[in-house]
């Protein structure tokens, strides 16, 4: 069965290892993470997503001859998601070096939990936003 890793083996790059069969070797596409994040945390989700959806589609062409949902608006006509909106002011936050931001993720989490967004992210607030948020603490503004 074809399959995906994504893997950070070595400082500034990021790697997606592309099994074809279980049997055969990997190709591996490095993806420096410089690159990637070039055009913010939301820009290296899109690439990122891209070229996963990419390889899938070449291996898994009738699936995504005509997908069984609808077309999306595009990105720049779509407001974003509390999550979303959340990981927009945490990148900034981080950008910035400022815990200014920690109130509103803080809500807009809990917001997009509320609206039951969150089934997948739900590591995310749980886990990850505890430590997350302890960094963005540290910054000298909090």
């Amino acid at each position: 069965m074809p399959k995906i890793e994504v893997s950070l083996p070595q400082n500034g790059t990021l790697l997606l290892s592309l099994y074809r069969h279980d049997a055969s070797p990997a190709l591996d596409v490095a993806l420096p993470m410089a690159e990637l994040y070039s055009e913010g945390a939301d820009g290296a989700a899109r690439q990122l997503g891209k070229k996963i959806l990419q390889t899938l589609a070449i291996w898994h062409g009738a699936a995504f001859a005509a997908p069984p949902f609808p077309a999306a608006p595009p990105d720049d006509q779509r407001p974003p998601g509390n999550f979303e909106a959340a990981l927009i002011l945490f990148d900034l936050s981080l950008q910035q070096q400022t815990a200014q931001h920690v109130a509103a993720i803080e809500a807009l989490l809990r917001q997009a939990q509320a609206d039951g967004l969150m089934a997948q992210q739900e590591d995310f607030l749980l886990e990850t936003w505890p430590a997350l948020r302890a960094r963005l603490d540290a910054f000298p503004d909090a």
